[in-house]
């Protein structure tokens, strides 16, 4: 893979292109794209008049390795299509990761943002998912498409009206019953101001992605991890940003950093000051590895082992055998295939065991204090349970709010500075919430009375009883 003139440099299609050249490459088209649009942009605004905006909408959000945070930062406005399953090309949960994405275009200019286009069927247009697009910073939302096209690519396509322009029996039935439902709640839906940081961030960038590009494997390990990890905050009502690894991170109380693979020595520096300073992490398996450029480090994780409290080093082999057996008793099953052998410092806690597989004995999961923070450490890249385990552990650390929630198909989301909490049920089935039952799809706005009463306590009365922990 070596060059000597610009004419022998194509674009990566072989599998087997060094991870440089890909990742050079991907950088380029997202910048290019970026470049381009800014270039649309400039030419736009000599014509537009003083009440009008510029904004472009994105799609593939997660999946394609694209750049949508330096896309946004020419337009007034940003915004995505928010097709259920559509952030991460139907390989990820619909309501979760519809939610990292709504928390991601909010985070990218700290202002609202709008949903450029979601289908009119039953799976948006609903209560739950619209409320939350709303709660979360959208602030209008559009059809694909509103008269159903009698030509071209998308013929036919599903529609509120039809080639004759009459309605669709029950959808625009549909459509005023959310509305109706919705009425009224614009105070809760739009309490949280989108400038306000939030006490939890989740790291996120998109050269990991372009690094898992080769070959292509769906889902991607990273993205899994990504999802992974922010599940148990949307689950438990814990309001995230999505930053990039060298933003500043003042205001944050939780960082939580999934698999950031590729770090630079900057980046890390970033993550130790936080730590150092009185901030809580949770990361996993597959951090650090490697730099900017898809280059393993001598060391495993650089300068962050000091941070984790343990030497890291790469294993090779499979995972998706093996149990991670906790102090207090639990036992979870680690799912994916790639994972750490971590040799704790004498100041580090071990907080559960790898059983079988091939780190059979050696932790699974650590806390180390450094400085005046404190990190929840998982050597494993992907097992859901032992992340929300983790990640209530780092919660309570950070002092944020950590709501009981047995059911995995539904979030939460506290309002107007936590007076307020809204349950959205994005599952196939009822949930308990008190004396209420919240069939699928619909949202449901409680009042907090007592600020006061423990966060378990308070879930309890609306969520149900607390019984998987």
């Amino acid at each position: 893979m070596e060059f000597s003139e610009w004419g022998e440099i194509v674009t990566p299609r072989c599998h087997r292109a060094c991870p440089g050249h890909a990742l050079d490459f991907h950088r380029f088209y997202s910048d290019s794209l970026a470049e381009y649009l800014e270039l649309l942009c400039s030419s736009i605004r000599k014509y537009a008049s003083s009440g009008q905006f510029v904004s472009h909408n994105c799609t593939a959000v997660f999946d394609r390795g694209i750049d949508h945070r330096i896309l946004s930062s020419c337009l007034d406005i940003a915004g995505w299509d928010a097709y259920p399953g559509a952030a991460f090309a139907g390989h990820g949960p619909d309501a979760p990761g519809t939610a990292l994405a709504n928390d991601m275009f909010r985070s990218f200019k700290k202002k609202r943002f709008t949903i450029f286009e979601t289908s009119p069927t039953a799976a948006a247009v609903n209560t739950a998912y619209m409320a939350e697009a709303a709660a979360r910073g959208a602030d209008r939302v559009m059809f694909w498409l509103w008269r159903t096209h009698r030509a071209n690519l998308e013929q036919g396509s599903a529609a509120f009206c039809g080639f004759d322009g009459s309605p669709v029996p029950g959808a625009l039935e549909r459509f005023d019953k959310v509305r109706t439902e919705l009425a009224g709640k614009e105070e809760v839906l739009c309490g949280n101001s989108p400038e306000e940081r939030r006490p939890a961030a989740i790291l996120f960038h998109p050269d990991n992605v372009i690094f898992e590009h080769r070959p292509a494997k769906r889902p991607f390990p990273y993205l899994e991890s990504l999802m992974g990890m922010y599940k148990p905050f949307w689950k438990h009502g814990v309001p995230t940003d999505v930053l990039y690894p060298d933003d500043s991170l003042d205001g944050c109380r939780l960082v939580v950093m999934p698999s950031l693979r590729l770090m630079s020595d900057e980046q890390i520096d970033n993550v130790r000051e936080f730590v150092f300073g009185g901030g809580v992490l949770v990361a996993c398996a597959r951090t650090a590895h490697m730099d900017l450029h898809g280059v393993y480090r001598r060391r495993t994780c650089g300068d962050l082992s000091e941070v984790i409290g343990a030497e890291v080093s790469v294993c090779s082999g499979d995972f998706s055998e093996s149990e991670a057996e906790c102090h207090d008793g639990s036992v979870f099953r680690t799912n994916g295939k790639f994972g750490e052998l971590l040799r704790p410092f004498s100041s580090t806690k071990t907080l559960a065991v790898f059983r079988g597989g091939a780190a059979d004995g050696f932790p699974a999961a650590v806390e180390h204090e450094f400085g005046g923070g404190r990190v929840f450490y998982c050597a494993a890249q992907n097992s859901a349970r032992l992340f929300e385990w983790l990640a209530e552990k780092a919660c309570r650390a950070a002092g944020i709010r950590w709501y009981a929630n047995e059911f995995d198909d539904v979030g939460i989301l506290p309002l107007n500075g936590g007076d307020k909490v809204c349950i959205f049920n994005g599952g196939k089935r009822p949930c308990a919430a008190g004396d209420m039952e919240v069939p699928p799809g619909q949202a449901v706005f409680v009042n907090i009375c007592s600020p006061q009463q423990s966060s378990r306590d308070l879930a309890s009365e609306f969520v149900g009883p607390d019984s998987a922990r």
